[in-house]
């Protein structure tokens, strides 16, 4: 690899961060040390577009890793607050955000149940295992 290359890969890599973030082609430009142009060019790219996706799978996967971590703290502490704060608005405030997680946590599940079975039937009528 020329430092030619090595400095193209560092710019590509660096824009590529840049919009798997969420900024905008002017920011991304500013940040690789490139046009908008060029910006729009590359983005025209099925290749680098799916980079830019890839990028931000990752990001969303690590964040949601994270917040699956502080998820049973947050529960915990929710409901503490739901039975023991002062405060009448605290607690029901607390008491509605329990009821709201324990409601989306329940039609997240109930969606992933019909999607296997989905998934089951579709295998079986197609005699398909690698799906």
């Amino acid at each position: 690899m020329t430092p030619n290359d090595t400095q193209n890969a560092t710019t590509d890599d660096a824009l590529v961060l840049a919009l798997a973030v969420g900024k905008t082609y002017d920011e991304a430009a500013a940040m690789a040390r490139l046009s908008r142009s060029t910006v729009i060019r590359r983005m025209k790219e099925l290749e680098f577009r799916g980079r830019v996706r890839n990028a931000r799978a990752v990001i969303f996967d690590r964040t949601a890793g994270l917040l699956a971590d502080g998820a049973a703290g947050a529960a915990v502490y929710l409901i503490d607050l739901a039975e023991n704060a002062q405060s009448e608005n605290v607690r029901l405030g607390a008491c509605r955000a329990v009821v709201d997680a324990m409601m989306r946590i329940r039609e997240a599940m109930d969606v992933e149940e019909r999607l296997s079975a989905l998934e089951q039937r579709f295998n079986s009528d197609s005699g398909r295992t690698d799906v």
